[in-house]
Formats: structure tokens, sequence, C-alpha cells
């Protein structure tokens, strides 16, 4: 599949850009020896904590 550019600029306005921070995330790992259960904090100013919690 060779496009020129023209037809390739012609879907250019189908598309866009998506930009995200992620400032919180838990992570859940399930195993058959126990389970583990974590969340990350990431703070505005470089901040980084992780907690264990409770499955």
């Amino acid at each position: 599949d060779n496009f020129t550019k023209e037809e390739s600029e012609a879907g250019r306005k189908n598309f866009g850009v998506v930009i995200c921070t992620i400032d919180w995330m838990e992570w859940l790992w399930l195993g058959e020896h126990g389970h583990r259960r974590a969340n990350f904090v990431y703070g505005a100013d470089r901040t980084f904590a992780a907690n264990w919690l409770v499955p």
C-alpha cells in the first residue's frame, strides 16, 4: 500500500493528539500462591509514593 503525500494528508482531519498525565495508578496481581495489590501516586512536584494494599 503506497500512498502519496496528498492521499495521506486528506485523512489528517480524522486524527488528533491525546496527551495524558497519570497521577494515580492501582496494580493488582492475582496469583495461585497469594494476591498482591498496590497503589502508586505521582505528585505534581515529581514526588512518588507506593503503598501495599489489602487485596
